[in-house]
């Protein structure tokens, strides 16, 4: 595992604790033959919401948008760690598309991306808690009518 991975793995146990899993029962992705696993699931009694991080090209982050597409969980939350990105507002703004393009295929799911501050490599905790502490606040609201 990477260490950008280590370090937004770090910050959403910190926040979420037990309710963040990573095993293979939360994150397996099953494709017509093969499968993938996305980083992580936020699991709640009625709800749990897909994770997936990513720090590497922008072509990287369009295939792991499939595998978060994919899973199972109606929410999606896309984490980009701005490391290796020319440019992350950009790639935010593509992932938005590409997720709204599949909204055709699937209209009941819900999605948020963010962008970090910080990074493995330049950690910024203060900062960085509050940006996936609030998406996914939001994004538990969202569709849960007893919110």
């Amino acid at each position: 595992m990477g260490v950008h991975d280590q370090y937004v793995k770090e910050l959403l146990e910190k926040i979420f604790r037990s309710n963040y899993r990573t095993q293979k029962d939360y994150t397996y992705v099953k494709y017509a033959e093969g499968s993938a696993q996305i980083d992580g699931v936020i699991t709640f009694p009625e709800d749990e919401i897909a994770v997936e991080i990513e720090s590497c090209t922008a072509k990287q982050v369009r295939g792991a948008i499939l595998d978060l597409f994919f899973h199972r969980a109606r929410k999606k939350l896309l984490i980009i760690v701005p490391e290796h990105m020319y440019n992350p507002q950009a790639l935010k703004k593509d992932a938005e598309y590409i997720l709204n393009t599949l909204r055709k295929i699937r209209p009941e799911i819900e999605f948020k991306i963010i962008i970090l501050k910080g990074s493995g490599n330049d950690r910024r905790q203060d900062e960085d808690l509050r940006i996936p502490r609030d998406a996914i606040a939001e994004l538990y609201k969202a569709g849960n009518t007893n919110n």
